[in-house]
């Protein structure tokens, strides 16, 4: 199994990085799925779970054929989960006539695996947004299920079935954006209560420290570049290539996170090092 994974992380890393962006390693990509795999298993106990029996109940009662649509509605759900992740295939820019249409964004949202297959070939046109992480917010969930409804509508006529599809995809992908903390959710055995827009913030020890999504790009460069400690400083050259922005962009915006403590400067002969003061 070990050897598997070493040879999976090696051609992830030879292979595919060609084509997406360094921040996507495998070790980011698999610290991803654990951190996801924790809440969502909470997740679906008290919520999937519920919503499953009570669509047997009702296809029982109602005398539809309901397993092979409830097996396609449980991989939509954990597809969904990882779905608003592709947006980092959308790379940010400042100027309005350089952002992709609409529709070309939202292609890579309805048709992921396909639009990713020709990004990796090198065969698809850059997208563009002036958004950052354009798919991590709750109006791309609505129109995201908009999407399912009308796929639903076109492969059956029951409305249950029309209706679970749009709500195994939908309720996949908000458990993604609580745990990237883009929604915010206080979690009680009874279920989710307090739903809310959460502002951008990450917590360090005791404090918490507000950040911009620059900043936190930044931060989750030299997680990945392994800058944790005093022993594994990178330099502002090394996080720049990273976050996949200008040098002196990234400067500016160390300066910044020295200044909030989250980041600390180590002077050097050559060139300062930084590393994260804590882990996030």
């Amino acid at each position: 199994m070990k050897k598997t994974k070493r040879r999976l992380s090696k051609y992830w890393d030879e292979i595919i990085l060609r084509a997406i962006p360094p921040y996507g390693k495998f070790k980011k990509m698999e610290g991803e799925i654990k951190e996801h795999f924790t809440f969502v298993s909470w997740m679906f106990k008290r919520i999937v779970l519920p919503l499953i029996v009570f669509y047997v109940i009702v296809g029982l009662v109602l005398n539809i054929n309901i397993f092979g649509p409830l097996f396609i509605m449980l991989l939509l759900f954990l597809y969904s989960n990882f779905l608003p992740d592709t947006d980092f295939l959308i790379k940010k820019t400042r100027d309005k006539k350089k952002e992709s249409l609409w529709y070309e964004k939202y292609s890579l949202l309805f048709f992921a695996p396909v639009i990713m297959y020709y990004i990796i070939a090198g065969r698809a046109r850059p997208l563009y947004s002036t958004e950052e992480r354009c798919f991590h917010n709750f109006r791309t969930a609505v129109i995201y299920g908009i999407f399912l409804f009308i796929v639903g509508c076109i492969f059956w006529s029951e409305t249950i079935k029309r209706v679970m599809l749009p709500l195994f995809g939908v309720l996949g992908f908000i458990f993604h954006l609580m745990v990237d903390k883009r929604l915010k959710a206080n979690p009680s055995p009874d279920g989710l209560k307090n739903l809310k827009v959460k502002n951008q913030y990450l917590s360090f020890g005791e404090f918490m420290v507000e950040l911009t999504e620059e900043e936190k790009k930044v931060v989750e460069a030299m997680k990945v570049l392994g800058a944790t400690s005093e022993s594994k400083l990178k330099t502002a050259d090394h996080i720049a290539k990273a976050a996949m922005l200008p040098k002196g962009r990234v400067s500016n915006i160390l300066l910044s996170l020295t200044n909030k403590k989250v980041i600390k400067r180590v002077a050097r002969e050559k060139a300062a090092g930084y590393y994260l003061t804590e882990s996030v």
